[in-house]
């Protein structure tokens, strides 16, 4: 058991006993566990109580399987967007630029002379930068992490910047430069942050929606600093949760948090 909870297990047991409440009994948990050689690993914790005797059963299952398949999955969806997004940019934006362009210089030439169909084709034109435009959007919504350190931060204040729904405002908030050199985890990142935004737009009643990522120093964990990414949804000092009718979704959500969660237990330096 690693700490803090190896130096907090007789109190955990103490508070047990003294108020009978139970925490930990009952359910299944994933947490991070100490192997004998030092390493940190992934384990599934399922714990209860044998009443009339008064003791309680642990099972402990090592769920280091289920994390590297989990990261796969993750890897492999995140090669499958950069290469849907690497698509849309080089065939379709590409193809509706020109469309765009072509369409916006035979309007000049209807308005020259004064033909009927101008405002049609007018029209026609504005359709075509405003698809353009939603295509632009969608493929760096893919792809929305670039290769340097500080990519991070840049996805996450342009996520703000885009995201717009009636009276709702969303700001991003960074009070210091954080720079995440690992690409894989800045991606993970800022596709929790976008999905936990997108279930804010859905399904809380909020007036904003902030954005804040923060550096912080935990102890005892000398060797470096934690990136810590947080969502506020609703008014201002306020939590409002809305239902999630997407299971999948959720499912991958979680994962994306578990797997962030796991490589920073396994290596607690500068990401």
């Amino acid at each position: 058991m690693p700490e803090p909870h190896r130096s907090r297990h007789d109190a955990y047991l103490r508070r047990h006993r003294e108020t009978g409440e139970a925490r930990i009994i009952g359910t299944t948990r994933e947490l991070m566990a100490q192997h004998r050689d030092g390493r940190l690993v992934p384990i599934s914790l399922s714990v209860s109580e044998v009443g009339h005797l008064g003791l309680s059963v642990g099972f402990v299952r090592d769920i280091s399987a289920l994390r590297r398949l989990q990261g796969e999955i993750l890897r492999a969806t995140s090669a499958e967007r950069i290469r849907i997004g690497q698509a849309l940019h080089d065939g379709p934006q590409q193809e509706l630029a020109g469309l765009s362009l072509e369409a916006a210089g035979l309007t000049m030439d209807l308005a020259r002379t004064s033909s009927p169909y101008e405002p049609r084709v007018r029209a026609l034109s504005n359709g075509l930068k405003e698809a353009n435009r939603h295509i632009r959007h969608l493929a760096q919504g893919l792809v929305p992490v670039q290769t340097e350190s500080v990519g991070l931060m840049a996805a996450l204040e342009d996520l703000a910047r885009r995201t717009h729904d009636g009276d709702l405002s969303c700001r991003f908030v960074c009070r210091n430069t954080v720079e995440v050199s690992d690409k894989h985890i800045a991606e993970q990142l800022f596709h929790i942050a976008r999905e936990a935004v997108a279930n804010a737009v859905k399904h809380a009643d909020a007036d904003e929606i902030v954005i804040r990522l923060d550096r912080v120093l935990r102890r005892p964990h000398p060797a470096g600093k934690r990136q810590r990414l947080r969502h506020r949804r609703g008014r201002v000092g306020e939590r409002r949760a809305g239902p999630v009718d997407h299971a999948l979704p959720q499912r991958r959500h979680r994962w994306r948090t578990d797997h962030f969660r796991s490589r920073r237990a396994r290596n607690d330096g500068p990401l």
